[in-house]
């Protein structure tokens, strides 16, 4: 079987198997990246040997260890997938291994620069939507993915349902506050002619996407004078860190931001007291 079939039976099987487009379009990136070095050999003739040159390839084009890992992550559930289904016996990937990569440092915006950046919002008429998607990351804690997939028929009174990591819905419940900026909000969206169901949309008045929203909170972080990176994930660590500093339940802030391991909960546990100051009260106060 060559490379390309490969790819093809794969990304179907994703789909069938009910993966979000995020998680395929993921795949079918990093997979192409394959193609695009070695072409599209038979499958066979794909060893360990050609894989790490391809890889190695990676590096030396500044691909971070993040992506590259992501990558490799890619190969490795391609493998198996073809091992499992019978059309390879040998896994070439099975003895290459992700590089360590340290912890990134915990960052978030203090209260201040909450009050700050939504004022900035309030103050501007037509970032009606901008003001709500910088409110549902700091008063929900959703993910990048999760936000953007989010439908209008989520919004459930005071909970939203969100489709988080592994494609599992969680429900999530929503404060009386963001629940009045969410009516507020879906009052302007109705006014929408589209037949899109999602609940943000582009000036196209289609699905927002990740990368549009990326550029959407850059361009308000720098309109209020942060110079220092601030991340989407950032607004997220900004919602779990209030959380967690109101109510010393690491298993409260767990279940909100949808974690399945508590351990990767805990680093909000392990930030120094000093860090935590400016987020002990409840941010809409």
């Amino acid at each position: 079987m060559r490379l390309n079939k490969a790819i093809r039976l794969f990304c179907d099987n994703l789909l069938v198997s009910g993966k979000s487009q995020y998680t395929i379009r993921t795949y079918s990136y990093n997979l192409n990246r394959l193609t695009r070095f070695i072409g599209s050999p038979d499958m066979q003739g794909i060893t360990q040997e050609k894989l790490q040159s391809f890889l190695a390839s990676l590096v030396q084009r500044g691909l971070s260890a993040a992506s590259l890992n992501q990558c490799k992550a890619s190969l490795r559930s391609f493998f198996e997938y073809l091992i499992d289904s019978g059309y390879l016996e040998k896994n070439s990937m099975s003895l290459i291994k992700n590089q360590r990569i340290p912890a990134p440092e915990t960052s978030f915006l203090t209260k201040e620069e909450v009050n700050k950046l939504r004022k900035c919002l309030q103050a501007r008429k037509e970032a009606w939507r901008d003001y709500m998607i910088i409110n549902m990351f700091l008063f929900s804690g959703l993910r990048l993915s999760e936000l953007c997939s989010l439908n209008v028929n989520d919004v459930k009174g005071d909970r939203i349902r969100v489709i988080g990591k592994g494609n599992k819905a969680r429900e999530i419940p929503i404060s009386t506050t963001l629940k009045y900026h969410l009516q507020q909000y879906l009052r302007k969206r109705e006014k929408s002619d589209t037949k899109d169901p999602a609940l943000f949309l582009s000036k196209f008045e289609r699905r927002l996407g990740q990368r549009s929203v990326e550029k959407i909170i850059r361009k308000w972080i720098r309109a209020i004078g942060i110079t220092r990176r601030i991340r989407v994930h950032d607004l997220r660590h900004t919602f779990a860190t209030s959380v967690y500093a109101s109510t010393k339940d690491i298993l409260v802030t767990q279940k909100l931001l949808g974690h399945r391991d508590v351990k990767t909960t805990q680093r909000y546990s392990h930030l120094v007291d000093s860090q935590l100051k400016d987020s002990t009260e409840y941010l809409y106060q």
